[in-house]
């Protein structure tokens, strides 16, 4: 009996990692949708429904009984008060010529100014551009850790649940995602580096386009991304110009799952530059340095060349030039469009119930950012694709850039902001600083201010009135003069 046990036992731990890789592996390798991801999505909703709904039934317990406090020292104040009339009322009673009022007025001090302060440095940590560059704190917990609440000690259901979801996703999900993420990244690089050595042909594309999307989706399946993509028939077509909103790297990832793209990027080093050289091996991407101007005006010839043929893949590029946490839209660098007179937008929104999708590299680096994804419940995001917009007649980069990035802030659900990305890492430009005090002063001004013909005919006009009001003056004081003066006030003004 024991050694039947034993066989099954050995059975399950040999095959069960088979049966997983066959699943996570080989299945999306072929982009089949077996369902599982989705039913996973849908008990993390469940969840995290039940979380939200015993959350908000003890804040109600809280305020119910901060309300019952605050009405018994309500109603114990009250009768203080009227205590107080009643002494009032004697005092009135013995010194009836003290002021009828009765009432203590508050001396100004100091601490009056505090509420005034508070508020708008308030206004001022919390504006519209400086919270675009970290975690945007959620609405509800999904039983993580990223949340300025302590919703851990709300009840011990909620504690149960978050230690059993620990276990969960770090000694159940984060050994697999590891698993898959190790074999992905051997295919990525094996993959490259075969396909690299092929001369260029249509077969060497057509390899690529295969390996790149094979390798991208089992890449994905170690986050485990559910993707939804939205009007497919305007997806990105040879030689042709992809813009995006951008959060993270993961957005190369999540729309080349579905196209492949030649990509144009910041150079990077370290994990994400391994990335980087091996894909550059395969086919024409471009990476540089945003810093050099050279750099720049290289990549600009080449999108140029590139877009020309049509047989080469689509171009994606992320105009922001920065990451942002998936809240906003902010200024498009101009440079993307004047290459190319029409594009194809593309609005990445992520759902960051089940995962924090922002990188912020100035806090860890990517490989850091991975491991974090891994150990979060899933990557959920949609896709929506968009009609190409071709630039007007007349329409410079600036406006057609600015359009084409309302359309995806209006199509992702995302804020339009006009401020650039790069203040994340470099002070406000005096133009903008100057752009921005011109137009509050503007709001202060609230007279049209006189032109130099004006202002010389309102002086001339002041000379004439003042020269008027001597006149004036001066032949009524001649007027009140009498005309005969008596002898004896004579003498006296003489005296």
């Amino acid at each position: 009996m024991f050694n039947c046990l034993g066989e099954l036992w050995l059975n399950v731990i040999t095959y069960t990692p088979i049966l997983i890789a066959t699943y996570l592996l080989i299945i999306p390798t072929f982009g089949i949708q077996t369902g599982v991801s989705r039913f996973y999505i849908r008990v993390l909703m469940s969840t995290f429904e039940f979380c939200r709904q015993t959350i908000e039934k003890q804040e109600r317990k809280t305020r119910l009984h901060q309300l019952r406090k605050h009405e018994l020292e309500t109603s114990s104040d009250e009768d203080e008060k009227k205590e107080t009339e009643e002494k009032r009322n004697v005092i009135k009673d013995f010194f009836p010529d003290d002021d009828e009022d009765g009432d203590c007025l508050h001396e100004f001090v100091l601490s009056d100014i505090f509420d005034f302060s508070l508020r708008g440095i308030e206004a001022v940590v919390d504006d519209e551009v400086t919270k675009r560059f970290s975690t945007e704190e959620l609405q509800t917990w999904n039983l993580l850790t990223r949340t300025n609440k302590n919703y851990l000690n709300v009840s011990y259901k909620l504690l149960f649940l978050w230690s059993i979801g620990w276990i969960f996703r770090f000694c159940v999900l984060f050994p697999i995602r590891m698993f898959i993420f190790i074999f992905g990244m051997i295919y990525l690089l094996i993959t490259m580096a075969l396909v690299g050595l092929l001369k260029e042909c249509a077969f060497k594309r057509w390899l690529y386009d295969h390996t790149s999307v094979i390798a991208f989706r089992i890449l994905s399946r170690s986050l485990s991304a559910t993707i939804n993509y939205h009007d497919t028939q305007y997806k990105p077509r040879g030689g042709s110009l992809c813009v995006a909103n951008h959060t993270s790297p993961l957005d190369v990832l999540i729309l080349h799952n579905d196209n492949p793209y030649a990509l144009v990027g910041q150079l990077h080093g370290g994990f994400l530059g391994l990335i980087e050289t091996a894909l550059n091996r395969a086919t024409s991407h471009c990476f540089f340095d945003r810093f050099e101007v050279k750099d720049r005006s290289a990549v600009v010839r080449k999108m140029r060349s590139h877009i020309m043929d049509p047989k080469k893949l689509p171009i994606l590029i992320f105009p922001e030039g920065t990451c942002i946490n998936n809240s906003a839209v902010m200024m498009f660098k101009k440079g993307s469009f004047e290459v190319a007179d029409v594009v194809y937008p593309v609005a990445i929104k992520y759902d960051q119930i089940f995962g924090d999708p922002f990188w912020d590299s100035s806090k860890y680096g990517y490989f850091t950012y991975i491991i974090r994804m891994m150990t979060s419940w899933a990557i959920v995001c949609d896709v929506f694709y968009m009609r190409p917009m071709t630039r007007e007649d007349h329409e410079s980069a600036v406006d057609f850039a600015n359009r084409v990035k309302k359309a995806i802030a209006r199509r992702g659900g995302l804020v339009d902001l006009e401020w650039d990305g790069q203040l994340k890492r470099q002070r406000v430009k005096p133009e903008l600083r100057a752009k921005v005090q011109s137009e509050y002063s503007r709001k202060l001004s609230t007279k049209k201010a006189p032109n130099t013909n004006e202002l010389f005919l309102t002086e001339n006009n002041a000379i004439n009135a003042s020269n008027t009001l001597e006149t004036n003056t001066v032949t009524i004081n001649s007027n009140s003069i009498p005309n005969s003066i008596p002898i004896s006030d004579s003498i006296s003004i003489a005296n």
